[in-house]
């Protein structure tokens, strides 16, 4: 870690968690990361705010979405629950899988 990077437990607790580097829709133009993802047959990718992080863990997230039968169900039952568990924050997410050859959820 020599880098000045922190690990993941540090990170969830870090005093400056919740700044913002970037964000769209201000006035000023802003740089964005593009990254390639491959997604193998069965595997699924969420991204999300911290305001569904925030409330669920790691395991929550992933329980939640192994029992859903559609992602579409999974989206709204992580939301649910996140919300039931005080939801302050915004929650946002997109789950897509490759077995559904692309769908996303949100």
């Amino acid at each position: 870690m020599s880098a000045g990077e922190i690990t993941e437990q540090e990170a969830r607790v870090h005093p400056k968690k919740n700044i913002l580097t970037r964000a769209v829709g201000t006035d000023q133009p802003i740089d964005i990361d593009v990254a390639m993802v491959s997604c193998e047959p069965g595997e699924q990718l969420l991204l999300c705010t911290d305001g569904l992080t925030n409330k669920l863990s790691d395991e929550d997230i992933q329980a939640i979405i192994l029992s859903a039968e559609t992602l579409h169900e999974a989206g709204e039952k992580l939301i649910a629950k996140a919300n039931a568990r005080g939801g302050e924050d915004n929650i946002s997410l997109v789950l897509i899988s490759e077995d559904t050859g692309g769908e996303a959820s949100c």
